[in-house]
């Protein structure tokens, strides 16, 4: 099973899902949208990327290739989730503490980004001497 693309999926469904609930069934305040549609912002733009990297994962790619991109995908699941939800939870629910998870959502998808430049650069061969 492709994690990556399984969860990058569900996300893009669930942004979509909220996005369309907070125009049509959610009563939220001026201050409350403008939150909201951060966090569907957010939702949808880490599902696509998300689910970019599940497609990568299923290419026949070098492992060292698999193994970056599949540390990325988890950062960026994590971080969208921590991020995204406590959002959505602390809006829908008044729960005020929810919104102290926010930021190491935020951190989680910087250091995801960040994991992202070890593709850049090229993989080192190991020298094996040939005896």
């Amino acid at each position: 099973m492709n994690t990556l693309l399984l969860i990058g999926s569900l996300l893009g469904f669930i942004s979509v899902v909220m996005g369309a609930s907070g125009d049509h069934l959610f009563l939220l305040t001026e201050d409350k949208t403008e939150t909201f549609a951060t966090a569907v912002r957010y939702n949808m733009l880490y599902a696509a990327i998300i689910t970019f990297l599940g497609v990568i994962r299923s290419l026949d790619t070098a492992e060292h290739i698999q193994k970056k991109v599949a540390r990325s995908g988890l950062l960026f699941s994590l971080g969208t989730i921590a991020f995204v939800f406590s959002l959505y939870l602390n809006l829908l629910t008044g729960i005020p503490w929810l919104v102290y998870v926010t930021p190491f959502g935020g951190i989680a998808l910087m250091i995801s980004w960040l994991s992202l430049v070890a593709l850049a650069f090229p993989q080192k061969k190991s020298k094996t001497l040939n005896t």
